[in-house]
């Protein structure tokens, strides 16, 4: 009766004419004195099991409510069942766990880091292909010891020489999925750039596995089999992604474990293993991946394939740390320079007194340098000297740094430069491999939203990338009012901002002493940041730092996000700095999915996301 009593019955009863409209098809009124007792009755039976049913539906919600949603905890949560795996010469890390094993046989056979890491993504590409893959782009940052030197690479997608700023007019469903939403497509010629600047074995040698999965089959993850099974409806119309993701054996969506053939990719990948990554972009497949994109709707022309570029560059964006390290990310358009930001930001106020206090100052540190993103886009295109200068000012570090030790926090994102929206970007994957020769690559891969367009060149087998999307729009103003950021505008031949950050950390010996990326849109930076703050101050295994509950704030919404487990005495002192939080669903975490690897003391640790899925392998 408790339940009854709380709803609005006297409102419901004042409205009588309206709800008697509506329930017999007849106006009620006060003029009318003779009235059928029956139809009297029989609205008021209505009416009264309609409340009970309310009442019941709110009963049962707000119990539920209180049955799921428990106290933070007073301690950290127990270790995550993902293993750490320890080396001493060489390791990798991958999303997909039979991938690691692939690059380490090239490891064993004498390939270095990029030979490894070519091979790992390729072979990702395939078992993932909901997240990477050949038909989207990525950035990576490389450390090669023997020349004690750092590259970034870019091989990021590119808008379409006749794409335009407003092409979408506020269509968000025609950035997303269809011919439209694709970019052109940079991993195949990355991959191919990189290996002969930098590999070592033949390019023919880093295929050889992963042929022998698609013609045999590889086990499909749990986690693939949850996104075709839950995209399904979304995707109905794409019939050769519908193909691909369906088990031929039994007519129905691949489940978990099922072993899943790409026949047709096989044959792409032997033709790109004798012509080298041109085949796709002037080669022998150009003619007729540019037929399956035009039937596809796309306005990708054979001058856009061709004028493809990849941008390797020496000395990427670093930050100089504590203990003489220094930590190496990729430029803009990723997210690098919003990385190292954060992390020269805290590099003097961590450790400090308690980790409750610290964490207040992380996430301060978050949306000052979420606050820097909103102004940012592809630098072949937008001026960003002057921001960039300014975050790298030993002076204005330390301004940043007065302000977070005073403890308080600020509801105005413009205090912390965020005049504009950004673009949330989304699934990716993240590989890591450090070789016996010391040299080290962290690669981001994506094809923007799970299974990227939907669009499946039928003559590649190709998954396209929905990279268009990734782009502002000045049509599109977002949920919190903010205008699109002009700096991420489209243009032709321009490339959209991304917040994938892959670092790399060298000690003072200019050894790899961390190797960290990430998978899950606009929280990978952070996450990224965390995993290494854990990792290198605060004497977390990688495991740990990995494991670790995480937190984010990017500005909008005006909130610090959480992961149910982080412990209690957290969460109370960003409250008391004046935060606003926000917690997730009690058992649910964020998209991210970290891999890394540390080396300390002579060892390599290794780690993988219990987030989602991956593998490590090494020797």
């Amino acid at each position: 009766m408790g339940c009854i009593a709380s709803l609005p019955v006297p409102k419901v009863m004042s409205r009588r004419r309206k709800y008697s409209r509506i329930l017999t098809g007849k106006e009620s009124s006060s003029r009318r004195k003779m009235r059928s007792p029956g139809l009297v009755w029989t609205v008021i039976l209505v009416l009264v099991i309609f409340s009970l049913f309310v009442g019941v539906l709110y009963y049962r919600s707000s119990s539920e409510d209180e049955a799921t949603i428990l106290p933070d905890p007073d301690h950290e949560q127990s270790p995550s069942p993902t293993p750490m795996g320890t080396f001493k010469e060489a390791a990798v890390v991958t999303n997909a766990a039979v991938c690691a094993p692939v690059a380490r046989n090239i490891l064993k056979r004498g390939g270095n880091a990029i030979d490894g890491i070519i091979a790992a993504a390729v072979c990702d590409g395939v078992v993932f292909p909901q997240n990477t893959g050949l038909g989207g782009g990525f950035v990576m940052v490389y450390y090669n010891k023997a020349e004690n030197k750092v590259y970034s690479v870019n091989a990021r997608e590119m808008a379409p020489g006749a794409a335009t700023e407003d092409m979408f007019h506020g269509d968000k469903e025609i950035s997303q999925r269809g011919g439209l939403s694709i970019a052109v497509p940079g991993e195949l010629k990355g991959f191919w750039e990189i290996h002969k600047k930098f590999g070592k074995l033949q390019w023919s040698e880093l295929f050889n596995e992963t042929i022998k999965y698609c013609r045999n089959g590889f086990p499909v993850t749990k986690y693939l089999a949850e996104h075709a099974k839950n995209y399904a409806p979304k995707y109905e119309k794409f019939t050769l992604l519908k193909e691909m993701l369906t088990n031929p054996e039994t007519g129905k969506l691949y489940e978990e474990g099922e072993l899943m053939r790409r026949s047709k990719l096989a044959d792409t990948l032997e033709i790109f293993q004798k012509e080298g990554g041109d085949a796709l972009y002037t080669g022998s497949l150009s003619q007729c991946f540019l037929q399956d994109l035009k039937n596809a709707g796309s306005i990708i022309t054979a001058d856009d394939l061709a004028k493809y570029t990849v941008h390797i560059q020496e000395t990427p964006t670093y930050a100089s740390l504590k203990d003489n390290m220094t930590v190496y990310g990729v430029p803009l358009p990723a997210s690098g320079p919003i990385a190292t930001y954060i992390l020269s930001i805290l590099d003097a106020l961590l450790p400090g007194e308690d980790l409750p206090t610290d964490f207040t100052k992380i996430a301060e540190a978050f949306k000052f340098g979420y606050g820097r993103r909103s102004e940012f886009g592809d630098p072949e295109f937008v001026d960003v000297k002057n921001i960039l200068s300014r975050m790298n000012d030993p002076k204005h570090i330390e301004e940043v740094r007065k302000h977070i030790l005073k403890m308080e926090t600020s509801q105005d994102p413009v205090f912390y430069g965020g005049n504009f929206s950004f673009v949330e970007d989304h699934g990716t994957g993240n590989m890591v491999v450090l070789d016996p020769n010391g040299d080290a690559v962290v690669m981001t891969s994506t094809v923007n939203l799970i299974f990227g367009s939907f669009v499946v060149s039928p003559c590649t087998g190709i998954v396209l990338n929905d990279e268009m999307d990734d782009f502002s729009s000045p049509s599109i103003i977002n949920y919190f009012t903010l205008p699109p950021s002009p700096a991420n505008f489209i243009r032709p031949y321009k490339r959209p901002m991304s917040s994938m950050s892959p670092l790399i950390v060298l000690d003072k010996n200019r050894d790899v002493r961390l190797a960290a990326g990430s998978a899950g849109g606009s929280k990978i930076t952070t996450a990224t940041s965390l995993v290494t703050i854990l990792n290198l101050w605060y004497n977390k295994t990688i495991k740990e730092a990995v494991d670790y509950r995480r937190i984010h704030h990017q500005l909008y919404p005006m909130h610090v996000s959480y992961e149910f487990g982080l412990m209690r005495s957290i969460v109370e002192a960003m409250k008391k700095a004046g935060h606003k939080l926000d917690r997730l669903t009690d058992g649910s975490h964020f998209g991210t999915a970290v891999t890394a690897l540390a080396k300390k003391d002579g060892l390599i640790t290794t780690s993988f996301d219990f987030r989602r899925v991956g593998g490590w392998a090494g020797f």
